[in-house]
């Protein structure tokens, strides 16, 4: 997978960005993670984005594709504040 490291500050400010995006609150997201209720977090995405989410969860080889992908790694880079 991946080598991206992120620090607390940066997961922080991911999962803010997250909560807002769907429209919950940081901590109850940041407990839904941890207890691995990917479920209920799906269900706040639209269908086609949680479907979407569904099929790379249930393949960690098309995941991991997509994590390797040059735009996606631009994009965490951006996100991490490391262009």
């Amino acid at each position: 997978m991946s080598n991206f490291n992120f620090s607390q500050n940066q997961m922080d400010q991911l999962l803010h960005m997250a909560s807002k995006k769907m429209g919950t609150d940081p901590e109850n997201l940041k407990q839904q993670m941890q207890n691995g209720s990917y479920e209920t977090i799906l269900n706040g995405l639209p269908s086609p984005q949680a479907a979407q989410i569904r099929s790379f969860m249930s393949n960690p080889q098309a995941l991991e594709q997509l994590m390797n992908s040059p735009k996606v790694r631009e994009l965490l880079q951006g996100l991490m504040g490391k262009n």
